[in-house]
């Protein structure tokens, strides 16, 4: 029997007309909520679950006039104080909403560590590996404004505005139900403790496909800055952090003195059911930092800086045997001093003798033309990765910017020139972008009639000239050291860019290549143009 015949039979059969019309109230109610709960949009479900959880840091359930402030119908189960007064006084209570609701997105209450981190004091946790020197502390900590690491997303990461984390305080017990969101989202608040006791949250870095990220103080190495991955409570996502923590371990202890520009595992542990690990702190991302300097390019020492660390990486790498399989400016940070990189976010990696065939490997604008023809890919990935990073740490302009794989051949063969037709033979995609005769065709939809419209394009020769593009993007007047070494790196570009993974330029070659071998004669720095 529903809610509402059980209502119904109640009050038909109650002799109190008072409670018969107080349950047909009740129906209405009921029958209003279910309509809204229907016609709820996700950002007012949203701006509702927002209101619950200020109101569960004040121990008081959200006003309506506070809901429909942030964009949301009232919640279906708060009422006014004398409305519960009325109901508390009533002969018999009214049977509640059956109504299953999401749960809404609140902080666990705060838990009782004091005994753990005594103890925890009594002997100093070791990390797995070397130990980062502490690190100075941050004044301000809450931070306004992060990147939001997306994986495999079509464009570049968008900045995003994100809400400072909330103090801890006495929560409404009745709503601490549920530590992650629905999307498995581990759900923290400002002075959390985890491992422990040890790590102390005080600030929110962000979120991306695979995990969130928490910024926090090490109670037992001096309160040194330290860098949580979250990652998400699903079967998926374990795995693929598991995996990554083993490639990190690889990493590391391939690394002892920590100078392979690879980001350091300080430790990991298990929280609430999610895999957590623990980074060095690093200050911003590639993409971050050019935006921060106008969008316009960094000069040419310092992208001859960074290409040579990041080199130094991509040895590290292969000397391990790992593909990174997600090099892009967002997964790559820089120190304070804006000197030193570091290559990070290894979720996408995976030891060279388990790269399989897929065509959405590495996010777009990095990704190399093999994994789109269905080639079986390798350490040369990478390579084409740092190099279309290192044309836009320059220039401020992503190289290829397609739509999809199809659009992105092509841009790549406007530059490069038209593949060998030996090497689209092999092939496993080159169906969806050449005819039978290995002529390239560009896959549009026709915007009138919704029909796939197909141009076929030859690329006789390369209609895009790289090393025009990056002396456009030079400041005038450029001091003659400085153009040799953009004449430079349009070389090695076109090198690192080989359209034949086999002939693209390796590790060691690069690193003895003019423009990284030869000082510009004054030390690298950063700065704008």
């Amino acid at each position: 029997m529903s809610l509402s015949d059980l209502l119904t039979e109640e009050a038909s059969s109650a002799e109190d007309l008072e409670y018969q019309r107080r349950v047909e109230e009740e129906l209405r109610r009921l029958e209003e909520e279910q309509r809204r709960a229907q016609e709820e949009t996700p950002e007012a479900r949203r701006a509702r679950r927002l209101a619950m959880l200020a109101a569960a840091q004040a121990n008081k359930a959200p006003t309506q006039r506070e809901m429909e402030m942030n964009g949301a119908a009232p919640h279906n189960g708060v009422k006014k104080e004398e409305e519960a007064q009325k109901d508390a006084a009533a002969a018999a209570p009214v049977p509640m909403s059956d109504e299953k609701e999401a749960a809404p997105v609140v902080a666990p209450a705060p838990h009782n560590y004091h005994s753990e981190v005594e103890k925890a004091k009594d002997e100093r946790p070791a990390d797995d590996f070397v130990e980062a020197a502490p690190q100075p502390e941050v004044k301000n900590a809450n931070v306004t404004a992060k990147v939001e690491y997306d994986m495999f997303s079509d464009s570049p990461s968008k900045l995003i505005a994100l809400a400072p984390v909330q103090a801890t305080g006495d929560a409404n017990s009745n709503l601490v139900d549920n530590y992650d969101d629905s999307e498995g989202y581990y759900f923290f608040r400002l002075g959390d403790l985890l491992d422990n006791g040890r790590y102390k949250v005080f600030a929110n870095s962000g979120r991306g496909v695979f995990s969130s990220v928490m910024r926090v103080k090490d109670t037992a190495c001096g309160d040194r800055e330290l860098v949580v991955k979250v990652i998400r409570n699903n079967d998926t996502m374990r795995k693929a952090g598991l995996k990554e923590l083993e490639i990190l371990k690889k990493l590391a202890m391939e690394d002892t003195q920590n100078k392979r520009n690879c980001v350091r595992l300080i430790s990991h542990f298990e929280h609430r059911n999610h895999l957590c690990l623990v980074f060095e702190p690093l200050h911003v991302n590639l993409r971050q930092m050019v935006r921060k300097f106008g969008g316009h390019g960094l000069d040419i020492t310092a992208v001859r800086s960074y290409a040579k660390q990041l080199l130094n990486a991509l040895k590290h790498l292969q000397k391990c045997g790992v593909v990174h399989g997600d090099i892009k400016p967002d997964n790559i940070l820089v120190d304070e001093n804006w000197k030193k990189v570091k290559l990070c976010d290894f979720g996408s990696a995976a030891y060279e003798h388990e790269c399989e065939i897929t065509p959405y490997l590495v996010s777009r604008f990095y990704r190399a033309p093999e994994i789109m023809l269905g080639l079986r890919y390798s350490y040369p990935i990478d390579m084409w990765s740092v190099g279309c990073v290192l044309f836009e740490l320059y220039t401020g302009k992503i190289l290829f910017s397609g739509a999809d794989n199809n659009e992105m051949l092509y841009q790549i063969q406007e530059i490069k020139g038209r593949f060998p037709v030996k090497l689209i033979r092999q092939g496993q995609f080159v169906t969806k972008h050449f005819n039978q005769d290995f002529v390239f065709e560009l896959r549009k939809i026709d915007k009138i009639t919704g029909q796939e419209i197909r141009e076929q394009h030859r690329f006789e020769r390369p209609s895009r000239d790289l090393k025009a593009m990056l002396l456009a993007a030079s400041p005038p007047n450029l001091e003659p050291a400085k153009l040799k070494k953009v004449h430079q790196l349009a070389d090695l570009l076109h090198q690192m860019l080989h359209l034949n993974p086999e002939q693209r330029i390796k590790v060691d070659a690069a690193l003895k290549h003019p423009f990284i071998r030869e000082e510009i004669g004054t030390d690298p720095q950063q700065q704008s143009r």
